[in-house]
């Protein structure tokens, strides 16, 4: 049986993100402020990295992610990632202002499994999610 990371700030509930600073495992966003005021790392401050909207809107700014180091079986590979990149099938989706409108909600979201169970109601949504997995499995196959 696989035991699973509690949060080292509480100390209560499984946790599901990382500190980019430190790598201290938290479960939510109030444990996270709670370990921001105290982070051993503040001397040098995250980032930000600027995205810039398709339709050539101001740019929009979104804090540095990093991926947990545990491996996942839905977790996708750098080339895979790359290939959605490349996709126009995508990038002309993504100009559909409710699907981002939608994608903006779940990166901002402090329950994002609910956000996303929300989502994946929207025919939408579920057609971008579709068209992204179609896309990886089509790379996965002609590897």
């Amino acid at each position: 049986m696989i035991k699973k990371a509690i949060c080292e700030i509480c100390k209560e509930v499984e946790h599901k993100y990382r500190c980019p600073q430190c790598r201290i495992v938290y479960c939510s966003l109030a444990c996270y402020k709670t370990h921001k005021e105290d982070c051993s790392k503040k001397e040098e401050p995250l980032e930000e990295n600027k995205v810039t909207d398709i339709t050539d809107k101001p740019e929009t700014t979104f804090p540095e992610f990093t991926l947990n180091d545990e491996e996942s079986e839905d977790r996708v590979s750098i080339e895979q990632l790359e290939t959605l990149e490349k996709s126009d099938e995508l990038k002309e989706m993504l100009c559909n202002p409710h699907l981002r409108h939608m994608m903006t909600s779940l990166v901002h979201s402090e329950n994002p499994s609910a956000q996303l169970e929300k989502a994946m109601q929207e025919p939408i949504f579920t057609e971008f999610a579709d068209t992204c997995l179609s896309i990886i499995d089509n790379k996965t196959d002609t590897s």
